[in-house]
């Protein structure tokens, strides 16, 4: 017999039951279906349930936290991702989105459901220290580790690339998919591997690279791969890399590369300085410029022709018509790291950073920067929303 702790409706359909040792349980007319830790639970000793907006299922487990059911996905958080406690007494949910957690002694706990589904090594990746991800063309999701090689995501099932697999080492920094489909894999130790369907071609410092230690990968619309190292910038050329050692280009570190629509390019480097080249010539951008740092660490270019630069925890940098403006915590970002920097279909700059990572309105960025704002309104995520880690 099952020792039901909670009896929740389902507002679809059936009803969901949290047991005391088998699981988790729907009912659905005539049909029963037993959710267990070989579907993704990480215990059978359940204690109570809530539904919240969005339609997830939250389940309070004694001993391994709360778990979040969605999309048929369980994901967990516990008192290593931020939660006061491991056993759970009950669960709540408000009008504006928040899930209300009571543990046993931890107190109580507010979690911001934004609808995450999380992967990592609960769900088949090799590693959960994940440094770089690519959407390729046909479909397919390519995940960089540092620490358990790549891994390929396609209609839901993954299928890990290591040394067994041909790669020198497992320490993945950066992902590029070149042209004609074929992937570049920038590694943390031994330089760069092209990924074909002939196999893996490795690149390294015999093979003309700077140094073995890769943070990006850019092919340019004149068809020229360029490779940014740790010790330097390089271009391949014929079947090897040359180094890049025009008099204006720095010789430290190339982390962060883009070809803008007019056709520069852009090198972000590891203390320095921001490059650009165009037609034939380097120039470069330091903090006596207006730059909030010289440790450039992500760059994008918005539609409207504006360049963000990403720094490593001074704040974002715009530059439109040759002007620099520089946006800082102190000016309302949630964080002044910008790992990445990406924009969705809302207006909405997203940037990752060592607490999680947070977004801000596009619009009330440049409103900073044109003076019509004093102050911008950026929201953060780290673990008390349902992620994982930071």
């Amino acid at each position: 017999h099952l020792q039901v702790r909670h009896v929740l409706a389902d507002p679809r359909q059936g009803v969901w039951a949290a047991t005391a040792g088998g699981g988790l349980v729907h009912l659905d007319g005539g049909a029963t279906r037993i959710y267990t830790r070989a579907d993704g639970l990480p215990t059978d000793h359940l204690t109570t349930l809530a539904f919240d907006a969005q339609g997830s299922l939250w389940i309070g487990s004694w001993g391994e936290g709360v778990v979040r059911f969605s999309e048929g996905r369980f994901s967990t958080l516990g008192a290593a991702g931020g939660l006061a406690g491991n056993q759970i007494w009950s669960l709540a949910t408000d009008r504006e989105g928040s899930v209300w957690v009571g543990t046993w002694v931890g107190g109580l706990n507010r979690l911001r459901n934004r609808a995450y589904v999380v992967f990592g090594v609960p769900e088949g990746l090799s590693h959960d220290n994940v440094r770089a991800v690519l959407h390729g063309r046909t479909g397919v999701h390519w995940v960089a580790t540092a620490g358990g090689g790549l891994n390929r995501i396609e209609g839901g099932r993954i299928r890990v690339i290591g040394r067994a697999q041909g790669l020198p080492t497992e320490e993945i920094s950066a992902l590029h998919e070149d042209t004609d489909g074929s992937l570049w894999v920038g590694t943390y130790t031994a330089g760069v591997v092209h990924l074909t369907d002939q196999g893996p071609r490795i690149y390294g410092p015999e093979q003309g690279l700077p140094g073995v230690e890769v943070r990006a990968i850019l092919r340019d619309r004149q068809g020229r791969l360029w490779v940014g190292t740790r010790a330097g910038l390089a271009r391949l050329d014929g079947p090897g890399f040359v180094p890049v050692l025009d008099p204006g280009l720095p010789r430290e570190g190339v982390v962060a590369m883009l070809e803008a629509r007019d056709g520069t390019l852009w090198f972000g480097t590891a203390g320095q300085r921001l490059a650009s080249l165009r037609e034939g010539r380097f120039r470069t951008l330091t903090k006596a410029d207006g730059l909030v740092s010289n440790w450039i660490l992500s760059l994008y270019e918005d539609g409207a022709g504006s360049l963000w630069i990403g720094s490593n925890g001074e704040g974002l940098n715009r530059l439109r018509q040759g002007r620099l403006t520089g946006i800082r915590p102190a000016d309302g970002l949630w964080d002044g790291l910008a790992q990445t920097i990406l924009e969705d279909s809302q207006g909405q700059l997203w940037m990752s950073c060592n607490r999680g990572f947070y977004r801000v309105a596009r619009a009330d960025l440049d409103a900073f920067a044109e003076g019509r704002l004093r102050r911008v309104a950026s929201v953060g995520f780290g673990p008390g929303d349902a992620l994982r880690g930071t």
